[in-house]
């Protein structure tokens, strides 16, 4: 039942998502302006998607350097996309699936791959932040006027004391904050949800302190600004496929990356309407371009399926791979 409801649930949402975003749309426009799209600009997309997981597979044999595992390349790069498609499937099961393949493959302790995991994600987590704090202060100017106009007009003027008193209301809760805590710690110490929660937390530092122990840093740090720059690529590249968003910039382009990364995120399969709906609210609400409802759901509709396509391919070929060749000895290191 719970598996059940973890990929039904997920999916309805997404449906929901999706029906909403395309409820109004002329289908017959959309398949028009589909059309007319420039489809080398998605093609080259893809390759960039292809070599950022070829990348991330690169990291995770970094990080599994520090446990005397030594798997291929292909083993790595194929238990990727596999974790990938499986997120299509099932949320979140992606880093367990491709974790659990891996280790099939070349005979390694799955726990152990599954630490790495939490170390992954957490500088993925790290990685994003950063993007979204350097985007959000770069363009701090571009969002200001619209913004203070919206809350001119719905309050006539700004009163200096609406800022002072959500300062002080800040200020209350981050000094109650240890209150709060040891009272939750008191009174929910033996929930499960409490117990979770603090697992989660427990797995962040000791993720951090592998970090540590890590022998080669610099490498990891360098694919990880590698595999989000190919990540930017994958993202800005579309703009070009269609005639509404080819003037955008490489600015925009971060803009999209941090909105989309945020869609993907979402708890649904493969982001699917979660990503469409942020990306044609943030198109469309953008203050120095102008692109429509429409022309702003081609660019979500194409950017989401290229990605999404290739991960089918690709993690289907990646299946077959790691289920029907033959498993791999000798690969742990003495140490």
């Amino acid at each position: 039942m719970k598996m059940l409801l973890r990929f039904f649930l997920p999916l309805v949402l997404g449906i929901f998502l999706m029906w909403w975003v395309f409820k109004e749309q002329d289908f017959q426009l959309l398949a028009d302006n589909l059309a007319k799209a420039d489809y080398s600009w998605l093609l080259i997309s893809i390759g960039c998607g292809l070599l950022s997981h070829l990348v991330r597979a690169m990291r995770w044999k970094v990080l599994m350097q520090p446990l005397g595992y030594q798997p291929t390349l292909w083993n790595t790069f194929h238990a990727v996309m596999v974790g990938y498609i499986a997120n299509l499937a099932f949320p979140r099961m992606g880093e367990v699936s491709k974790c659990g393949s891996l280790a099939k493959k070349e005979s390694l302790a799955v726990e152990k791959l599954l630490g790495t995991v939490v170390v992954e994600r957490l500088w993925d987590l790290i990685s994003l932040l950063i993007i979204s704090a350097a985007v959000v202060v770069i363009n701090l100017t571009l969002f200001a006027d619209p913004i203070m106009e919206f809350v001119e007009s719905k309050s006539g003027t700004i009163n200096w004391w609406i800022p002072a008193t959500l300062g002080v209301i800040g200020v209350l809760m981050l000094a109650s904050l240890p209150w709060f805590l040891r009272q939750i710690r008191q009174k929910a110490g033996s929930k499960s949800w409490f117990i979770k929660i603090n697992d989660f937390i427990k797995g962040v530092v000791e993720g951090l302190a592998a970090f540590k122990k890590m022998e080669r840093k610099g490498l990891f740090l360098l694919l990880t600004a590698l595999i989000w720059l190919l990540y930017w690529l994958m993202v800005y590249l579309c703009v070009f496929s269609i005639e509404a968003t080819s003037n955008m910039d490489f600015n925009d382009g971060w803009m999209l990356l941090v909105v989309g990364s945020f869609g993907i995120v979402a708890p649904v399969q493969g982001g699917i309407g979660a990503y469409h709906a942020i990306m044609v609210a943030f198109l469309t609400h953008l203050p120095h371009r102008t692109i429509n409802g429409d022309d702003a759901l081609v660019f979500a509709t194409l950017s989401h399926a290229n990605q999404t396509i290739m991960i089918i391919v690709v993690g289907f070929i990646s299946l077959l791979v790691m289920f029907f060749t033959p498993n791999r000895k000798g690969h742990v290191a003495k140490r």
